[in-house]
């Protein structure tokens, strides 16, 4: 995801509109396939800044990626487009960007 442009928007309960957020005023996104969550910045440790985290979850539903179809039967889940996204611009904030055999990206989240 190149340093660009993202929108947040929350989502109103009736009439199922959406409204353009311009600030996240001390919120955190938490965001990834299937769990999506937002928390206040200051349940956090002091460092950790609002912004929208978000997880490399592209090929979720790639089977050849799930089943490690045609690689030797080995899963090679991707993990380059894990990152945060605050001011404007995306920076990466967990290391290893090679591919996990281990499990796909996640949230642990209370």
């Amino acid at each position: 995801m190149p340093d660009a442009y993202v929108d947040a928007f929350p989502v109103a309960q009736y009439p199922f509109a959406w409204s353009e957020l311009h600030a996240l005023d001390g919120r955190v996104l938490f965001v990834g396939h299937g769990c999506s969550r937002s928390y206040e910045a200051r349940q956090y440790p002091p460092d950790f800044k609002d912004g929208i985290y978000f997880l490399d979850d592209g090929e979720f539903y790639d089977a050849a990626v799930i089943f490690g179809i045609g690689n030797g039967n080995q899963r090679r889940y991707p993990c380059s487009d894990n990152g945060k996204w605050s001011d404007g611009h995306v920076q990466r904030c967990f290391p290893r960007p090679d591919p996990s055999d281990h499990s796909a990206p996640v949230w642990l989240l209370p």
